[in-house]
């Protein structure tokens, strides 16, 4: 059986999932946006955003698309310093956490699973390359992971790293007759093998160490 979360409510007690239906939760969650100043929470990705920009201290923009020719373009929130974020969210499947823990393959050969893959896909950079390749050069970017749609591990990803990364996939993509479809364009590194084109803004302490 799935383990469930308890939580402690200073006026119900100890509160489960099961205390509520989706519906309830839905709403819930829907009205905890709408006191956070945002329309809808469900939009897009808006509640990842929500969710990262509390872990790292940053100030959500209030629309969901920051696009061409907009002050926030490129961006979802503001970082502390002032300066503009991007958000990248992955899911964590139950079959990542092998890699992601680096969990022993094989006892017998000493080996452990290669660490995670993380990845980034920044839709609209090809089709919008002369002001992309500008401003999201100007800007934080951020990697998370999510398990059970809450934020376990977010990563600072070295900007001029972001940035050589897209423009080569770019430029590969138009040198080949601009084929196939001009978003998808991601950047990918591996945990520990390119640590050195990332920083750690965030460890859900518990998640790691149960």
């Amino acid at each position: 059986m799935t383990e469930i979360t308890t939580l402690q409510h200073n006026t119900f007690g100890a509160i489960t999932a099961s205390d509520f239906t989706l519906s309830q939760l839905s709403l819930l969650l829907f009205e905890k946006g709408l006191l956070l100043g945002f329309d809808n929470v469900f939009d897009k990705t808006k509640i990842r955003e929500i969710m990262v920009a509390e872990k790292l201290g940053h100030k959500v923009h209030s629309t969901v698309i920051a696009g061409k020719g907009t002050i926030n373009y490129g961006s979802d929130a503001t970082d502390v310093d002032g300066t503009k974020a991007e958000y990248k969210s992955q899911t964590l499947r139950t079959k990542d956490l092998k890699n992601l823990f680096q969990e022993i393959r094989s006892k017998k050969k000493g080996t452990r699973y290669a660490p995670l893959k993380i990845r980034g896909v920044y839709n609209g950079f090809n089709s919008n390359f002369e002001s992309a390749s500008v401003e999201y050069g100007k800007v934080n970017h951020y990697f998370s992971l999510f398990w059970r749609e809450n934020p376990v591990a977010i990563y600072q990803i070295d900007t001029d790293f972001v940035m050589t990364t897209l423009i080569d996939n770019y430029n590969h993509w138009h040198n080949n007759g601009r084929k196939g479809t001009s978003n998808c364009n991601s950047v990918e590194l591996q945990l520990e093998t390119n640590k050195n084109h990332y920083t750690v803004s965030y460890l859900d302490e518990k998640f790691f160490n149960q």
